[in-house]
């Protein structure tokens, strides 16, 4: 498990100061990236293994609303890992008034750069298993 912080910015909200839910969706990308990076891996390990993460399946809960200039942590938990997918929960708090945003799963296919599925490379699913076992990232 990880936990990832954001600023709701004045560009995510709508004119009322309420940040728009699409933004949630960006949140969870860059909560990915960041659970990636604490198991030693980039966006280049990904690119240079000729593998993409794509979306195949999202579910997200909206409890309360986030507006301009929360300060809002997303807890990321590996839920499952396979050699063909990966999937993520995500529960999101806002600091200030620690209530739950929103909670949200994702699940991952692991597709080359011709669109077709495939397996994630040993190194990289290997990082990723080790990161679990060993920090608990899971």
């Amino acid at each position: 498990m990880i936990k990832t912080n954001f600023l709701v910015r004045f560009t995510e909200c709508d004119p009322y100061g309420i940040a728009s839910h699409p933004n949630y969706f960006n949140w969870l990308m860059e909560c990915r990236i960041d659970y990636f990076r604490k198991c030693g891996l980039t966006v280049d390990d990904f690119n240079n293994s000729n593998i993409l993460l794509v979306i195949v399946r999202i579910n997200m809960i909206c409890k309360d609303a986030c507006t301009f200039g929360d300060q809002i942590e997303i807890e990321t938990i590996l839920q499952k890992i396979n050699k063909k997918s990966i999937a993520f929960k995500y529960i999101a708090k806002n600091i200030n008034t620690n209530r739950v945003v929103f909670e949200a799963e994702t699940v991952n296919f692991v597709i080359n750069k011709e669109g077709t599925l495939c397996s994630f490379p040993d190194y990289i699913y290997e990082k990723i298993i080790n990161y679990n076992n060993t920090e608990g990232g899971g």
